[in-house]
C-alpha cells in the first residue's frame, strides 16, 4: 500500500511543473549537504586531513609523484617530512611550472615536467588561468577564465619507466576533473603493485570528464587497492551506493591491499 502511494505521488509530482522544480531544488540542497559531509568546504590541507595523513605515512616515502603540482604546496609538505625523497612534479600551466622550477631549483631529487598527465600520450587543449590559477584544467567547463592552448600529455606509467624508478611510494593526483584519466595512465604500475599509497581529488569537474567516483573505486579495487574518503576526522569507508555521485570537492586515498592495515580506520 505504501509503495503504491509513493508511486502515485511520484507520478503526480513528475507531471507537475511546480512539483518538478521543487524536486530539483530539493535535490540540489541534498547534494550540497552530502558534499559538505564529504569535505566540500575544506580545501586547506592542514584542516581537511591531508597533512595529518601525510605525516602518518611519511616514513615510507622515498619516491613520490605530484600530478597537478600547481604552486608546490603539497610537495613542500612531503619534503618537510621526507627531505631526501625523490619527486616527479607535473603541471602543464606555464606559470605554475615556472613557479615550481624556481621553488625547487636547489632541491636535489625534484624534477618538474611542464606537461599534463592522462590515460594516453598525445596533445590536448589546456585551459590555463593566469598566475597558476588552481582551476586551470584540460576540461573547458572547469575553468571560468582559462585561455586554451595545446599541451603535451604523457602518462605516469611512461615517465616512471623512463626513470627506472623501482616504485611510487605516494601518487598524488589533482587534475581538476581529469583525475581518473590521469590515474588510468598509471594502470601498469598499479597492476604490478608498484604504487604503495595514493590520493586523488574528486569534485565538480568529474561531471565533464565522462568519469564517476563509483567507477574509479571499482577500478582500483579490481587492481588490488582499497580506497578511503579522507576527512578532517580521519579515514572513512566510502559508500557510493548510499551517497551516489555528488560532484563536490573531496579527497580520496587508496592503498595496496597488503598495506591497508597501516592506514584503515582504527589502525
Amino acid at each position: 500500500m505504501l509503495r503504491h502511494m509513493l508511486g502515485t505521488t511520484h507520478h503526480l509530482i513528475a507531471h507537475s511543473n511546480v512539483g518538478l522544480q521543487v524536486a530539483v531544488k530539493l535535490r540540489n540542497q541534498c547534494d550540497s549537504i552530502i558534499g559538505r559531509a564529504h569535505g566540500a568546504t575544506i580545501s586547506d590541507a592542514q584542516q581537511n586531513g591531508e597533512a595529518s595523513f601525510l605525516c602518518k605515512i611519511a616514513p615510507c616515502i622515498e619516491y613520490f609523484v605530484d600530478a597537478g603540482a600547481n604552486r608546490g604546496n603539497w610537495t613542500s609538505m612531503v619534503l618537510d617530512c621526507c627531505p631526501s625523497a625523490k619527486g616527479l612534479l607535473f603541471d602543464p600551466s606555464q606559470s605554475a611550472a615556472g613557479m615550481l622550477k624556481e621553488k625547487f631549483s636547489a632541491t636535489k631529487g625534484i624534477e618538474v615536467l611542464d606537461v599534463a598527465v592522462g590515460d594516453a600520450p598525445g596533445y590536448l587543449p589546456f585551459f590555463e588561468e593566469e598566475g597558476a590559477g588552481e582551476t586551470s584544467s584540460l576540461l573547458q567547463h572547469v575553468s571560468s577564465s582559462g585561455v586554451a592552448r595545446q599541451v603535451p600529455v604523457t602518462t605516469i606509467d611512461c615517465e616512471i619507466k623512463k626513470r627506472l624508478w623501482p616504485r611510487i611510494d605516494y601518487l598524488k593526483i589533482d587534475a581538476e576533473g581529469y583525475d581518473f584519466h590521469a590515474l588510468q595512465g598509471a594502470k601498469q604500475l598499479l597492476h604490478e603493485g608498484q604504487v604503495r599509497y595514493g590520493q586523488f581529488e574528486y569534485g565538480a569537474g568529474w561531471r565533464f570528464s565522462g568519469t564517476t567516483l563509483t567507477r574509479a573505486l571499482l577500478w582500483l579495487s579490481d587492481l588490488g587497492y582499497k580506497t578511503f574518503l579522507l576527512t578532517r576526522k580521519g579515514l572513512q569507508c566510502p559508500e557510493p551506493e548510499r551517497f551516489r555521485e555528488y560532484f563536490q570537492y573531496s579527497n580520496y586515498v587508496f592503498v595496496r591491499e597488503d598495506l591497508k592495515g597501516t592506514i584503515e580506520p582504527g589502525a
